[in-house]
């Protein structure tokens, strides 16, 4: 029965001619549009990014200014990917679980705020850390787990790095290293960019370990 689908629809598609278009999106968001939203999900560059394509859709298929910003207010992001857990006064920590690579971290490491990012689990072979140096000093790097030689090989000699058996002994010191930070916002970043399986069935498991040991220091 589905191999039948697949035949008619590919049936169909033979005999249809479809007029393709490019449309160039601008990813830069207009600031004052961008204040119109009141969504903490689209704080990181790389939502912004996608939120500058809902935009431009919109526009295309001219969906009212109103409808727009109230659906967009209205989106809840998925857990453990790029989740804002907690955001109060000097602290914002993010969830970001899902992240299983150098490259699903980096958007959420180009930030002008201090950033203590919490990293750790099954690196993966070849994988490769590549961040503009601008940003290695807003960055200090808190490897958790056994498999921590490739991470420091990685990213010695570009931000500061402290090694931990576990999760729980890495938000320890990042808490008591905080204490001497008189920065106006300070954000914790749970980016593992690796896989979880040496502790964990997957990440969401990860994901949900983490919010509830992040409550212990807020």
């Amino acid at each position: 029965m589905f191999q039948k689908i697949i035949l008619l629809i590919q049936s169909v598609l033979k005999k249809t001619k479809f007029n393709g278009k490019i449309i160039k999106v601008n990813n830069e968001i207009d600031k004052d549009l961008l204040n119109l939203f009141d969504n903490q999900y689209f704080l990181s560059n790389s939502n912004k990014e996608n939120l500058s394509f809902v935009i431009k859709l919109a526009k295309i298929f001219k969906i009212k200014k109103t409808n727009l910003i109230n659906t967009v207010n209205k989106f809840k992001g998925l857990d453990y990917r790029q989740q804002i857990v907690f955001n109060k006064k000097d602290i914002l920590v993010i969830n970001d679980s899902k992240s299983t690579s150098y490259s699903a971290s980096i958007e959420m490491l180009k930030n002008k705020q201090k950033i203590y990012w919490l990293i750790g689990g099954i690196p993966k072979k070849g994988d490769q850390f590549k961040l503009s140096k601008k940003f290695y000093q807003n960055i200090k790097g808190y490897i958790f787990g056994i498999n921590h030689i490739k991470f420091v090989n990685d990213l010695k000699n570009k931000i500061k790095l402290k090694k931990f058996i576990s999760l729980s002994k890495a938000l320890d010191a990042v808490f008591q290293d905080m204490k001497n930070d008189d920065s106006q916002k300070k954000v914790i970043l749970f980016s593992p960019s690796a896989a979880s399986f040496d502790s964990f069935k997957n990440f969401e498991e990860r994901g949900k370990y983490f919010n509830k040991l992040i409550t212990k220091y807020l």
